[in-house]
């Protein structure tokens, strides 16, 4: 390779490097830090939260109800919630305030999701997954998302549990995936333990990675350590659950690092879950000893219009 052709790509390193940051740079510039609301609904492990009108709804491990708090004034607890054969919920998300789609993985050979609807009634459907499956969900307006561990894949449902699409991808320990709004693919966390990348990539409509953020398990800018959820907020950026270093990452669309939102200097000691509603950021977080929830509450924070 010649001088002048090492120079010119050397040049386009430092440009694409540049542009990156930059990117970074307007992002995140003159956002103010989260400000924390406080914690409620201490106790067992919290593996779900979703707001349905002036209700914030928990699920706990191997609880069969779900827990009700108010979602104003000091977040009281309410009743709960009985689901007439749930036994092991796992994890909840929710179409706009109203619906309800709660995993519940207690048979792991017949991995089922639970319907809810605000006027009453429920429902529910099997993922056609098996005992070596796990599973996180998440919603778009119209589908209920299922993240496959393995064999690696997306899967798309109606409401109704209509298997609507199935997608194989390319990377070891999926963890959770949003759908992107405007058809733009998805968004892909990845990696657990001791697997060499831990990432959040964006991924084609057809499964094929696109770009990513991320390598090796790691605690710097361009690190994770375990990587739990993903949501895409207004503005298309990305928030991310970073679970082992306690901490919520903002990235932009294009998957450049902003800051880092909440901290364990915020509270956080190991977030599972992100609902961001509003202006309010909630957060199941929970106590990890020896890689095993032992104890959650959720944590909530107020984010100053960050997004332009």
């Amino acid at each position: 390779m010649n001088l002048k052709r090492l120079t010119f790509l050397l040049l386009s390193v430092v440009i694409i490097n540049k542009s990156a940051a930059n990117e970074g740079e307007r992002w995140g510039k003159d956002r103010k830090p989260a400000q924390s609301l406080g914690s409620f609904g201490e106790g067992a492990p919290v593996y779900g939260v979703y707001r349905v009108k002036s209700s914030v709804y928990a699920i706990r491990d191997s609880t069969p109800y779900i827990e009700t708090f108010s979602a104003f004034g000091g977040n009281s607890q309410l009743k709960n919630v009985t689901v007439n054969g749930m036994q092991g919920p796992y994890d909840m998300v929710g179409i706009g305030h109203q619906d309800l789609f709660i995993l519940d993985w207690f048979d792991w050979a017949n991995v089922t999701v639970f319907g809810l609807k605000s006027s009453g009634g429920a429902s529910y459907f099997s993922l056609q997954e098996s005992v070596y499956t796990s599973v996180a969900l998440s919603a778009s307006n119209q589908e209920v998302i299922a993240t496959c561990s393995q064999p690696q894949k997306i899967k798309e449902f109606s409401p109704t549990g209509q298997l609507l699409k199935e997608i194989y991808v390319n990377v070891t320990q999926p963890r959770h995936t949003v759908k992107l709004r405007g058809g733009a693919g998805y968004v892909m966390c990845h990696g657990y333990g001791t697997d060499q990348l831990h990432r959040v990539c964006h991924l084609d409509n057809t499964g094929v990675i696109l770009n990513c953020y991320g390598s090796t398990n790691g605690s710097g800018v361009g690190h994770l350590d375990v990587p739990s959820r993903v949501l895409e907020d207004d503005e298309g950026n990305i928030l991310v659950a970073d679970l082992n270093n306690k901490r919520v990452v903002q990235l932009s669309p294009k998957l450049t690092y902003i800051r880092d939102l909440v901290t364990s200097a915020d509270g956080l000691q190991g977030p599972y879950r992100l609902l961001l509603d509003g202006p309010l950021l909630y957060v199941a977080d929970n106590t990890v000893t020896g890689g095993l929830a032992t104890a959650g509450r959720i944590l909530t924070f107020k984010i100053e219009q960050y997004w332009h």
